[in-house]
């Protein structure tokens, strides 16, 4: 395709957008109208270059080109979409504010007036523009998904039923032209990627709007339910293309809605942690810590712990927040110093810490949410040791001094070693657990600080070694420490932190070269289906059996590189 007629149309299709988006008077009719030539004209753009990029080469020397069709779907989204839904925000914003002017007389026939109800018929009609342009907007990235699909063979897509089950259109029969190159491929699958995000976006935008300016009354059930779907779009595109940091941002966006400061913290850590990482994401996970709201919250909840209800909820609430105050002191200890909510003089961290730990311990462990809770904030302190420790997420509050960074290493191994105490009751494991111990093993794995932090530690060296030997009276000794355990398919907690940079990228305590082939079977594998023919319970049981061969296997290692360190010492 000509890049030079591509720019011209993007130009001449942004100036007609920008000008009608900006005129005093916007005629709905002409606005709709725009909305579907462009919306057309692009959606053509993009599957004719995609077809010729196909039909010429399959080498990665056709993507060289200064603007290629992965680049049209986000420029779509940013001159396009998001000006024209920001327009529509504006005016209901604007109608929302100007209420109905009315005049009456006193009882000395002098006229009055006085602001009455919201313009709610002005409303109605402008969020009923809005949504003909949202649902454009909409099949705008159906459509494109659905060519794509159909037209081209993407084994590579293992969650290609869940896209479709998801965006409601059929499964490709199989009749799909076959791709050679593994670049179109990657880029392919990048555009139904930023689709995914981008439609995300739009059901979020739809719910934020219509709860924001509507009368409740007039709230429409798909109104209520948009950022369920959202968050679907969004995490099939995490399970897309995990490498990528936006989804989970504009996940922690969603969250920030309904108030969930855990969710938010560890959904912006996350986008700051992945190989392509959001750099938005970094500065929401600042600007959300720093926040005068999240501050006076969990303070308050710290300074007068009688005003909470003694519930299970409150549970996870007082758990939540001792963690969120310790992370935020640690990770922006000069906000978090300056608060005029936290009085130090008052409360000391060390109090603070062991409260978080006796909080700990009363958590039910064998209640999925609970482990969940504790799942997030072993991913969020990990992160932040990463972000400490990495001169590249800079930023003039956080402290990269060597005594705080120990100290905060100091409390990861804490937590750690909290986590390895309840693993263990009495001579069983608490299965429940065994994720988080190959989590930690795998980042201590990476070197560095971390690994000489566990080497040099004893007590956390002791309750692995325990761990392994209540292990031995559950698997057949003479499977453990030989080799790395073989699999079947990836875990949920592989699936869930692949291209987690903190590890690696992947756990890599199993041998799972043999799974990484290039048949749609093995692309499910990695998105952790199981075998269908296999009972639910069985499947489970033999999973914890290959993480506790793991961990030995790992623990093992760990045991012989100490032994090397005692000797050379």
């Amino acid at each position: 395709m000509n890049f030079g007629n591509v720019t011209k149309t993007l130009q001449q299709l942004k100036f007609q957008n920008d000008g009608l988006l900006q005129s005093g008077f916007v005629d709905s009719a002409a606005l709709i109208g725009f909305v579907q030539l462009s919306s057309h004209r692009l959606k053509m753009l993009i599957v004719k270059d995609i077809a010729n990029v196909i039909a010429t080469d399959n080498t990665i020397e056709c993507f060289q080109a200064p603007v290629v069709f992965t680049e049209l779907v986000d420029q779509y989204w940013l001159d396009f979409q998001r000006p024209t839904i920001k327009y529509f925000e504006v005016q209901l914003k604007r109608l929302a504010n100007d209420k109905i002017v009315r005049a009456t007389l006193d009882s000395n026939g002098i006229s009055k007036k006085y602001r009455g109800r919201k313009r709610v018929v002005e409303i109605r009609k402008l969020y009923s523009v809005y949504l003909k342009c949202n649902r454009i907007f909409c099949q705008f990235h159906i459509q494109l998904i659905t060519e794509l699909l159909t037209a081209y063979n993407l084994d590579a897509i293992g969650s290609i039923d869940r896209i479709c089950r998801l965006l409601r259109i059929e499964n490709p029969d199989g009749s799909c032209k076959n791709i050679k190159g593994l670049a179109v491929c990657s880029q392919l699958i990048y555009v139904i990627h930023r689709s995914l995000l981008y439609f995300g976006n739009l059901s979020r935008y739809r719910t934020l709007l219509a709860t924001n300016y509507l009368p409740p009354g007039s709230l429409s059930r798909q109104d209520k339910k948009e950022y369920r779907k959202c968050l679907e779009c969004l995490n099939l595109a995490i399970l897309l293309l995990p490498s990528q940091g936006d989804p989970h941002n504009h996940i922690g966006l969603i969250e920030k809605l309904k108030r969930n400061d855990l969710n938010i913290i560890y959904n912006f850590a996350r986008s700051t942690m992945t190989r392509i990482y959001s750099p938005n994401g970094f500065m929401n996970l600042i600007l959300h810590l720093s926040s005068e709201m999240l501050l006076h919250t969990v303070s308050r909840a710290i300074l007068e712990p009688e005003k909470c209800r003694s519930t299970v909820d409150s549970k996870l609430v007082k758990c939540n927040n001792y963690f969120i105050a310790i992370f935020g002191f640690y990770f922006l200890p000069q906000r978090w110093n300056d608060s005029q909510d936290m009085k130090f003089t008052d409360v000391s961290w060390k109090n603070i810490e062991n409260d978080y730990q006796k909080s700990i311990a009363t958590l039910d462990i064998h209640r999925p949410a609970y482990v969940k809770i504790l799942w997030k904030q072993a991913i969020i302190l990990i992160s932040g040791y990463t972000i400490l420790s990495n001169a590249k997420f800079n930023h003039e509050w956080i402290d990269r001094s060597e005594n705080l960074l120990e100290a905060y290493l100091q409390f990861v191994f804490h937590f750690i070693d909290e986590i390895l105490t309840i693993c263990t009751s009495g001579y069983s494991i608490n299965t429940e657990l065994l994720p988080l111990v190959r989590l930690f093993l795998c980042w201590a794995n990476q070197g560095g600080l971390p690994l000489n932090y566990l080497l040099a530690n004893s007590l956390t060296f002791d309750n692995l070694v325990h761990i392994c030997e209540v292990a031995s009276l559950l698997v057949n000794k003479d499977e453990l420490c030989i080799s790395k355990p073989q699999r079947q398919y990836y875990f949920y907690e592989d699936v869930d932190l692949k291209e987690f940079v903190p590890i690696g990228c992947r756990f890599k305590d199993f041998n799972d070269s043999w799974i990484l082939g290039k048949s749609q079977d093995s692309y499910k594998k990695l998105i952790g289906e199981r075998p269908k023919e296999a009972p639910h319970n069985d499947v489970e049981s033999d999973e914890d059996a290959l993480r506790i061969k793991a961990i030995s296997y790992m623990v093992d290692q760990l045991l012989k590189s100490r032994s090397k360190l005692e000797i050379c010492s």
